[in-house]
């Protein structure tokens, strides 16, 4: 709707919107390999302590800041996707099909989204670290 089906607006949108995490991804690899002294492997040494010890405030926040940001967006991306596939694989309601409101097929796909890896991570918290 918002690109009106232009096919020059639709792959400025693309590039631009791939380009940008590209960028990002390029800048944050050439970070961590530039922090590491010369001659150490990560099995050495952790690339994220070694930048955030000797940089300022400023940019340990930064990294902070990325870190979670990646995190976070993954989170969603990977909520929304699972409940939407509950949803087609179960019979219920998608996320765009409704609105903000919650109904019990909706309850169900976020419950068997969100309750397993909950479990897990009260199970063993220490799983990933």
């Amino acid at each position: 709707a918002q690109l009106e089906g232009d096919r020059n607006k639709i792959t400025k949108a693309v590039v631009v919107g791939s380009l940008i995490p590209f960028l990002m991804f390029v800048i944050w690899n050439a970070a961590v390999l530039a922090a590491l002294p010369p001659g150490t492997t990560t099995a050495m040494a952790d690339p994220l302590e070694v930048l955030r010890s000797s940089g300022s405030p400023l940019v340990a926040g930064g990294i902070l800041a990325f870190s979670l940001s990646a995190i976070v967006t993954s989170f969603v991306g990977f909520v929304v996707a699972l409940t939407d596939f509950f949803a087609d694989f179960l019979g219920g309601e998608d996320s765009s099909s409704t609105g903000p409101g919650f109904s019990l097929p909706k309850l169900r796909d976020f419950a068997l989204t969100l309750v397993p890896p909950v479990l897990v991570a009260l199970w063993d918290p220490s799983l990933f670290f």
